[in-house]
């Protein structure tokens, strides 16, 4: 008996068919999602602010202190040592550790120009920003420290 070709093409069409239709469901309904979940780091005016981007980075740059900072982890405490380009230690500033997931911590100037964590950090790996502040001036900085 001789397979039946007519049967046989249009049974292959019909599963072609379906395949595409599932396929283009699918990217509809990704589509629709992808539209209703905008992640919370996308700015609605980004084209605005970015224009800018270049005067803005300048501006910035021209107004943090010429300090050098020296981050690092002395008996579970963040010790982070700053001094003007000259080697002069920077006195009379606060200090802010913020970490990801936990309350700020404060940096306490506990010599001339060295700051100190009031808390003792137990992580072997710290991950986080760092920011002094004395008068007008302000240096903040991301900082990765491991054991």
């Amino acid at each position: 008996m001789k397979p039946d070709k007519k049967h046989g093409v249009v049974h292959w069409k019909i599963i072609l068919g379906l395949l595409v239709a599932f396929f283009i469901g699918a990217q509809v309904i990704t589509m629709v999602f992808a539209g209703k979940k905008v992640g919370r780091v996308v700015d609605p005016d980004y084209y605005a602010k970015g224009k800018d981007y270049g005067q803005d980075l300048l501006k910035t740059q021209a107004a943090r202190p010429d300090w050098t900072v020296q981050v690092s982890l002395q008996a579970d405490h963040l010790v982070v040592t700053v001094k003007e380009r000259s080697g002069v230690p920077v006195t009379g500033g606060t200090g802010r550790l913020e970490l990801p997931g936990v309350a700020p911590m404060e940096l306490v100037e506990t010599a001339s120009g060295i700051y100190r964590s009031r808390d003792a950090i137990t992580s072997t790996e710290l991950r986080g920003s760092i920011s002094i502040v004395k008068g007008d001036a302000l240096f903040t900085d991301q900082v990765a420290l491991f054991r």
